[in-house]
């Protein structure tokens, strides 16, 4: 087996740093087959990445009901692992996520072994065999982790979260329902997988020591041709208005409390997203926000407590979560409480402003750190529906915001009364 190593070298002196060649801007192209490509280059490392994007995923109601997300990361576990000894062999790592809106499989590898990538790519997506172990397993840890989430605190907590703010046929709610068996037989999942990557609007994306040249090359032919319908899009109902004060859940044999006080989170379009977001990083965010100074810092009462965001093109939800012991319920609640009043009625202070920017910012630049982070991140946004540009556009947007604006959102979208109070108790 090759072994790759990456040589990281620390004693630059400035003006090495400044004449290396940055990052360079996406570039769009279409391959020969009519499918849509996008190179990141880096010409620095001799590192290169493909990424494969076909748009669907876990919030599509025909991918959950058919398995999707086990046809689509099961299909390199072939009988004799062919597919795998290959990888190990040109250390190249294949890696499969699936994601709300669609799904990704990429090969990282060195540059003098692309053409080899790329025909592992080609062989993957053809392949006709999966070992019906792998499914067995598969099937089995599926009844596994249902049964085991069903005790897990975590898990029922964001279960009430949910319930509490997303309709019974929001997609959103299919990650806390039951999952039907999985399927023994390899074909069928095999089936379901050649429909996936089938899809039109697929997407090819190449970064790291490529020219546009080769990146052109090596998308032809890396893909299939696209012979299955088009999957309707997903569609997300509006949040629930009547939404109660409280709501109890219990679970057998806790000894601590479980509080999330829920509510609202706007959608990342809304005017009111980037002073939003602003707003949770000081509420909590971090380490040393509002949240974890009251619950954790001056009296030690939790380990942990955040203010949790699902946010995506749809309204989401915003928790203020935490956890204690259970003769610490009602006073930690109140704590809880307590915060979410003042942070309302007074909102944020000027340095409390300029620290979330400079945190949101800085969290910008460590994603643009490396071509495949741009290239993953740039695909996912585009499955997800945003522009290129968005992250950008809302640091910007943020960036911008006075002190009065900033808690001017937070009076109408922090209101303690149109959160609910979500508590998980001993049975």
């Amino acid at each position: 087996m090759r072994t790759l190593f990456i040589l990281i070298v620390t004693l630059f002196t400035p003006t090495v740093l400044a004449q290396a060649p940055a990052i360079s801007d996406p570039f769009d192209f279409e391959s020969s087959d009519g499918v849509s490509a996008v190179l990141v280059a880096d010409h620095r490392v001799p590192i290169v990445q493909i990424v494969l994007m076909f748009p669907v995923g876990s919030h599509n109601a025909w991918f959950v009901e058919n398995h999707g997300a086990e046809a689509f990361t099961l299909q390199n576990m072939d009988p004799d692992g062919s597919l795998r000894a290959r990888a190990n062999e040109l250390a190249v790592s294949v890696d499969f996520a699936v994601g709300d809106h669609a799904c990704i499989v990429s090969a990282r590898g060195l540059r003098e072994d692309i053409q080899e990538m790329k025909q592992l790519l080609i062989d993957i997506l053809a392949n006709d065999a999966v070992d019906k172990s792998e499914v067995k397993r598969a099937a089995q840890g599926s009844k596994v982790d249902w049964s085991s989430r069903q005790k897990d605190a975590d898990f029922v907590l964001h279960t009430a979260m949910a319930e509490v703010l997303y309709d019974s046929t929001d997609p959103r709610m299919m990650a806390y329902q039951q999952p039907s068996a999985l399927t023994r037989d390899p074909s069928v999942l095999l089936s379901v997988r050649d429909e996936i990557i089938r899809l039109p609007g697929r997407q090819i994306g190449f970064s790291g020591d490529l020219t546009l040249t080769e990146a052109v090359d090596l998308s032809t032919s890396l893909l299939p041709t696209a012979t299955s319908d088009e999957r309707a899009s997903v569609q997300y109902p509006a949040l629930k208005r009547a939404r109660p004060p409280l709501q109890e859940t219990e679970l057998a044999d806790l000894n601590q409390v479980y509080l999330a006080f829920t509510g609202e989170a706007p959608a990342v379009h809304d005017p009111q997203f980037p002073a939003f977001m602003l707003a949770r990083e000081v509420l909590g965010g971090h380490f040393h926000s509002r949240l974890y100074k009251a619950l954790r810092h001056d009296e030690g009462d939790t380990y942990g407590a955040r203010a949790e965001v699902s946010v995506g093109t749809a309204p989401g939800m915003v928790a203020l979560t935490t956890f204690s012991r259970l003769d610490n319920a009602t006073k930690i609640e109140g704590k809880l409480r307590e915060v979410l009043a003042r942070f309302h009625t007074q909102g944020i202070t000027e340095e409390e402003l300029r620290n979330a920017k400079l945190n949101w910012t800085g969290s910008q630049a460590f994603e643009r750190q490396s071509p495949h982070n741009v290239l993953r991140a740039l695909l996912w946004s585009r499955a997800e529906g945003l522009a290129d540009d968005h992250e950008a556009t809302l640091v910007a947007a943020a960036q911008a915001l006075t002190l009065p604006q900033v808690n001017e959102v937070i009076s109408v979208l922090f209101q303690p009364e149109a959160f609910t109070m979500v508590r998980l108790v001993a049975e």
